[in-house]
């Protein structure tokens, strides 16, 4: 029930091209499992369905065989808010690090900073929904969890269940725990009170 981009799952290359039909171009193509963008592509003509699904299943993780395809949204703003999970014995709340705002291209990482300026409601609204996630899913640590913000609504992009690579900018002394000390803590079992701001940063990778 979250507010996401229209998706198709495909298993076939007839069923690749049906999903793609359904979606409209252009429209992103993934592979189920996948690790920095590896296997995404914006297919935008018809002559390039195959590339795009031959890259996707060669370029993704593990054995899946199975392509998301989705409805390309025309973002003004893409966030990672980091979220952490506790041991239900140190404590059952939610935390958040502030919003990191990130450009990616051709589904790589390329720069990040924090915080991301947004509309405080659409921050909030975010927060909701990485709540539902990862209460959901359960379990302790840091989750990257990627949004689309359009105007002022914003979409859930995808998760990834450790450390993310936006989150570098951590490192910078953003702020009061980096997401590796984070992630850390909350496996460790070391109590983490609250996550807080100490200055502006930025990250930019060097490929």
């Amino acid at each position: 029930g979250l507010k996401t981009a229209s998706f198709e799952y495909a298993n076939t290359l007839i069923e690749f091209k049906d999903a793609v039909s359904k979606i409209g171009l252009p429209c992103v193509v993934k592979p189920i499992m996948s690790s920095s963008g590896k296997g995404q592509s914006v297919l935008r003509q018809e002559t390039d369905i195959e590339k795009a699904w031959n890259y996707a299943l060669g370029s993704g993780r593990g054995d899946q065989s199975e392509v998301i395809v989705e409805e390309f949204i025309n973002f003004d703003l893409e966030i990672t808010l980091l979220t952490v999970t506790q041991k239900p014995e140190i404590s059952k709340d939610v935390l958040f690090c502030p919003p990191i705002g990130h450009i990616q291209k051709s589904g790589d990482y390329q720069q990040s900073w924090q915080p991301a300026k947004m509309n405080q409601n659409v921050l909030k609204d975010a927060q909701e929904i990485s709540k539902k996630i990862v209460e959901k899913l359960s379990g302790c640590g840091i989750w990257g969890i990627e949004f689309f913000v359009k105007k002022d609504v914003v979409f859930f992009s995808e998760l990834s269940p450790r450390p993310h690579d936006t989150g570098m900018v951590t490192l910078a002394g953003t702020q009061n725990f980096s997401e590796f000390e984070l992630h850390a803590r909350a496996i460790l079992g070391l109590p983490i009170k609250d996550i807080y701001l100490i200055q502006n940063g930025a990250s930019s990778v060097i490929l």
